[in-house]
C-alpha cells in the first residue's frame, strides 16, 4: 500500500474539508447580503433555526467550535459575523485560532495591546511553519477593538515532526522553555475520526466509517501501518494542543471561547472535540459546521455532523 508523501500529508489534511467546486463569484452571488440569513439547521433534528437561536445557544455554551472551510469566500465572513455578534453580547468571550500557533502568542498579544503593527505580526507569523494571520485578520481586529483575548491555539510543525518521527516521549526532550508550545493528547482520538483519517490517507476520501466515538471501531483492512500510525500521532498532537488551549482559556474564566478550526478536527465528534470533552467533561461544547453547498433542507448526509450546520455554498477554485 502506497501512502502520500509525508511532506504532502499535512497540506492535504488541512485542505480536506475545503475542496473547490465552483467559482468565488458564484459563491458570493448566491449568498444573501446579510450573512445571518444563510440556511442554518439543527444537526440533530433537521429543523431550520434562526440566527437569534444560534446566538442564544452560543451565549449558553462554554466553548463554540466552528468547523470552517479554509479560505472560503462566504464561510469566513459568516464566522466573522458570528464573532462580532458574540463580542457585542458576551463580555467574557475569547477567540482561539487553529492557524495561529502558540509560538506566535507573544507577537499576537503585542498586536492586541497596540505595541506592534499588523505588518509586524504578519512578519512574525511567516517565520513559523504552519502559522498565518491573514485569513482571520477581521476576527483578530474585532477582538482588538473590543479588548478581548485571542489565543494561538495550535502547535507548529517542528513539534509535529518530532511526534511523527520519534514519538511523544521525544517531546519531553525539547528545551523546558518550549514545553508550553504543545500538549500531548491524554488519550488518542478514536472511533470514526480515526477511521476517517486513515481512509483519507488511503485515498478513500474523508468520510470513512461512521462508528460511534470511543466504541469498538471496526478493524481497518488492512490494519494501520506504522507509517499511518505515525502520521495520525502527528495529527493528534494538533488535537491535543488545540483542546488544551481552550481548556486553559476556560480555566481563566473566559466563556464562550470560540475555536475556529478546520472541519476535519470537529465534525462528527472529531479529535479536537473528543479531547476537549475529555479535558473539560462539564463544559458545554457547541459545534457549528460550515458546509460548502446550498440547500433549503438539512441533507441526509449532514445529520449528526454538528450541533448546527450552515450552508455557505461552493468555495471556488
Amino acid at each position: 500500500m502506497k501512502l502520500p508523501h509525508l511532506a504532502l500529508v499535512v497540506l492535504l489534511l488541512g485542505a480536506a474539508s475545503c475542496r473547490a467546486t465552483s467559482s468565488n463569484t458564484a459563491a458570493r452571488s448566491a449568498a444573501p447580503k446579510d450573512l445571518r440569513e444563510l440556511a442554518l439547521f439543527d444537526g440533530a433534528t433537521g429543523f431550520r433555526e434562526s440566527w437569534s437561536t444560534l446566538l442564544d445557544d452560543v451565549s449558553r455554551a462554554d466553548v463554540v467550535v466552528i468547523g470552517e472551510l479554509h479560505g472560503h469566500p462566504v464561510g469566513l465572513p459568516w464566522a466573522e459575523q458570528l464573532w462580532e455578534d458574540v463580542l457585542a453580547r458576551d463580555p467574557h468571550s475569547a477567540l482561539a485560532l487553529e492557524f495561529v500557533t502558540r509560538d506566535c502568542q507573544q507577537a499576537l498579544d503585542r498586536y492586541l495591546d497596540g505595541s506592534i503593527t499588523f505588518e509586524q505580526l504578519r512578519a512574525r507569523a511567516k517565520e513559523i511553519a504552519g502559522c498565518g494571520v491573514d485569513d482571520h485578520r477581521a476576527m483578530i481586529e474585532a477582538a482588538r477593538a473590543a479588548g478581548r483575548p485571542v489565543f494561538g491555539a495550535n502547535t507548529s510543525r517542528p513539534y509535529n515532526k518530532i511526534a511523527r518521527e520519534q514519538g511523544y516521549d521525544a517531546l519531553w526532550d525539547v528545551p523546558a522553555a518550549e514545553q508550553h508550545l504543545f500538549d500531548v493528547p491524554p488519550v488518542m482520538p478514536a472511533g470514526g475520526y480515526r477511521n476517517r483519517f486513515m481512509s483519507f490517507m488511503r485515498g478513500g476520501g474523508d468520510d470513512g466509517f461512521e462508528d460511534e466515538p470511543y466504541a469498538g471501531a471496526r478493524a481497518l483492512d488492512p490494519p494501520a501501518s506504522a507509517q499511518e500510525e505515525a502520521i495520525f500521532r502527528s495529527q493528534a498532537l494538533w488535537d491535543g494542543t488545540m483542546s488544551g488551549t481552550v481548556a486553559d482559556a476556560l480555566a481563566e474564566g473566559l466563556h464562550p471561547v470560540l475555536l475556529e478550526v478546520g472541519q476535519f478536527h470537529c465534525d462528527r465528534d472529531g479529535g479536537t472535540v473528543q479531547l476537549l470533552r475529555r479535558r473539560c467533561p462539564d463544559a458545554r461544547v457547541l459545534v457549528v459546521s460550515v458546509t460548502s453547498t446550498w440547500s433549503e433542507l438539512l441533507r441526509a448526509e449532514d445529520y449528526g455532523r454538528a450541533d448546527y450546520v450552515v450552508y455557505v455554498g461552493p468555495s471556488g477554485d
